[in-house]
């Protein structure tokens, strides 16, 4: 059962998830660039609390196996417990992301925790942007849907 401050914050999300889709910047063709470093606002281990699978925007529950995010140096790690996948991070434009160059442990691991990895890895958005509040960070894909909410683990 998600807990109240997490429902609610998942319910502000989606209702103003219209006007961030609508601030999202056009995408032009253009080179990539590496990214030399990862931006201040994204730095660090992030919790993730909402994630778009086949069920649409949903909380994750405190029962669920937990799903962390870390932006450091030039990269970015993914974790539900097991596995591990990182990767380098490509600007476009300055405004949008790109993921490149990913690796992945293969263990295998326990139902929870891969049914966890796997929704983890899918909502990912592999090109797209983030908006940051505060101490939340959201991913949007490269067609502006709100992929994850992510609250500032340390």
């Amino acid at each position: 059962m998600p807990r109240p401050m997490t429902a609610l914050m998942i319910a502000l999300v989606v209702a103003s998830s219209a006007q961030l889709r609508a601030e999202t910047p056009a995408i032009a063709p253009i080179t990539l660039q590496p990214v030399t470093e990862v931006p201040t606002e994204l730095r660090g281990d992030w919790r993730v609390v909402a994630i778009r699978d086949e069920a649409g925007m949903t909380a994750v529950a405190a029962e669920e196996p937990a799903m962390t995010i870390a932006f450091n140096g030039d990269g970015f790690g993914l974790s539900a417990g097991c596995n591990g996948v990182g990767g380098d991070l490509f600007a476009r434009d300055g405004a949008h992301h790109v993921v490149g160059d990913t690796f992945s442990t293969m263990m295998l691991c326990p139902e929870p925790l891969d049914r966890q990895e796997r929704r983890l890895w899918q909502a990912f958005p592999e090109e797209g942007h983030y908006h940051r509040i505060g101490q939340y960070l959201y991913l949007f894909d490269g067609d502006g849907q709100l992929s994850l909410a992510l609250s500032k683990a340390n």
